[in-house]
């Protein structure tokens, strides 16, 4: 079995588990929201400029979608990298961007104060007031492997019910979780260590289960692109539309 392939200096702290449900039950959005608290909005972008996300080489792969699109919806909206992308691409188009980080919310109402056509909703997708409005939805950088499993079924049916007939979902993940030489009791699952007490659980699902559980939500798989950073750093985006 293979551990994930994993995109900065600071994921070579990492440390599997023995088991694969040792982990699934560490594994949920508010645990990992700690994480990105303690992290903070700040050293998550340069988090972001050290892996070359910075300026959006995701979006450009998506350009096509975003360029028929006049609503977007941004899932786990983090320090701002891609409203600050679909701004500058699109500066017309209407954005709701996603943030259950209460850090992160202050640092995007800061930085983003009177912005037109941007929303920011604080809270968890499953939770936030919002409905059928949005043309794509962007789950982008990884932020699926955030939430476990059940967690992940949960999430894309109830962005599934917030898409437009024929709208599209994009979901970024690592391009490569091969040679890794993980056992196979914890195969897609892994653990971060960034200092003593500052810990990350994730579970990024091999292509076919995503595929699946998104099909259960009515939403086809139409795409996938394979795109590396300027730092070689291979990724994938899955595109799905609704059925």
């Amino acid at each position: 079995m293979n551990k994930p392939y994993l995109t900065s200096r600071a994921y070579k702290n990492y440390e599997s588990l023995q088991t694969a449900g040792t982990l699934e039950a560490l594994i949920t959005n508010a645990s990992n929201i700690s994480f990105y608290e303690a992290l903070g909005p700040l050293e998550l972008q340069r988090f972001a400029q050290t892996i070359d996300l910075e300026k959006c080489p995701d979006l450009d792969q998506l350009k096509n979608y975003i360029d028929h699109s006049t609503h977007v919806l941004e899932i786990g909206a983090g320090y701002g990298r891609v409203i600050q992308g679909l701004r500058e691409r699109r500066p017309e188009l209407k954005i709701t961007a996603v943030e259950l980080a209460k850090n992160s919310v202050t640092h995007l109402q800061k930085r983003f104060q009177n912005t037109p056509n941007l929303r920011i909703l604080s809270g968890d997708i499953l939770e936030v007031p919002t409905r059928q409005e949005y043309d794509l939805a962007l789950w982008l950088w990884s932020g699926l492997a955030d939430l476990n499993r059940l967690e992940q079924r949960l999430c894309v049916k109830r962005l599934a019910t917030l898409l437009f007939p024929s709208g599209a979902l994009a979901i970024d993940l690592p391009a490569d979780v091969t040679n890794m030489n993980a056992t196979t009791s914890i195969e897609n699952y892994y653990k971060l260590r960034l200092d003593p007490k500052l810990l990350y659980y994730g579970y990024i699902p091999p292509k076919d289960e995503l595929i699946a559980l998104c099909s259960k939500a009515s939403l086809i798989h139409v795409q996938e692109v394979c795109y590396s950073t300027s730092t070689g750093k291979q990724r994938l985006l899955e595109v799905f539309k609704k059925a």
